[in-house]
């Protein structure tokens, strides 16, 4: 991975350090760090949320969905219509489909997840 430039990271400052070694830890830290710096950015704002979150600007969001407290969305990432997303990683170029409901997972680079696909539980698909 780190010949392909494929690490990923949050800059942490101001003494913030969370291990993050495992999934559970890593949406954990994740969480923590988002609800320290308390970080709702987004570069759309054609969906519901709640909470601490990040979306990146290149990232596009279909219509009538909701974002959880706790979610990552990375670059370049595409989430269909009426999606419901809660404490979790998207990474970036990933395609979500239609009407996904994605909680407490982890979706590394380049992923593709179909229409109605329900992800519940510590989950991480890479």
């Amino acid at each position: 991975m780190a010949e392909k430039n494929e690490l990923f990271s949050l800059k942490l400052e101001n003494d913030f350090w969370f291990d993050i070694g495992k999934p559970v830890d890593y949406l954990l830290g994740q969480g923590k760090f988002l609800e320290y710096y308390k970080i709702q950015e987004s570069g759309s704002s054609n969906f519901t949320c709640d909470g601490n979150f990040k979306i990146k600007s290149s990232a596009k969001i279909g219509s009538d969905c909701t974002i959880g407290s706790n979610v990552y969305i990375g670059d370049n990432v595409t989430i269909g219509n009426n999606c419901s997303l809660k404490n979790c990683t998207i990474l970036d170029g990933c395609k979500i489909g239609d009407s996904c409901n994605l909680q407490d997972c982890i979706i590394s680079w380049r992923c593709k997840i179909g229409n109605e696909v329900k992800i519940q539980g510590l989950t991480a698909i890479g």
